[in-house]
């Protein structure tokens, strides 16, 4: 349809953007900037799950501490992935205990 063409177009030139926010984003945490609302020993931890998750995980993780709770579509909006791989980032994500579901939204526990 055409709203869905709209989209992927309007993800296709925003993408590179978002991208690097979050690269951006990562080396801030990286340098335990605090922003008021997390610690840098919070921001080191999240780092180290990323490291250790990887890959859509590690980008759903950036999502939700910069977006804060959201629903999957959402989350699979911002990632730009399928439906399939947004579920397996939901389900690792709660395997590591990482997260809190209420009413199909998903937000980071507190470290």
């Amino acid at each position: 349809s055409r709203i869905e063409a709209g989209a992927r177009e309007l993800r296709g030139v925003l993408n590179p953007l978002y991208q690097a926010l979050q690269h951006i984003y990562g080396e801030i945490d990286a340098m335990g900037v605090a922003d008021g609302a997390a610690s840098p020993h919070t921001s080191a931890a999240w780092e180290q799950w990323k490291q250790r998750l990887g890959g859509a995980t590690a980008r759903a993780i950036d999502a939700l501490r910069l977006h804060g709770e959201m629903n999957q579509t959402q989350l699979r909006i911002i990632l730009g992935c399928a439906t399939r791989t947004v579920t397996n980032v939901v389900a690792a994500l709660n395997q590591a205990k990482l997260i809190d579901k209420n009413g199909g939204k998903i937000s980071l526990k507190e470290l």
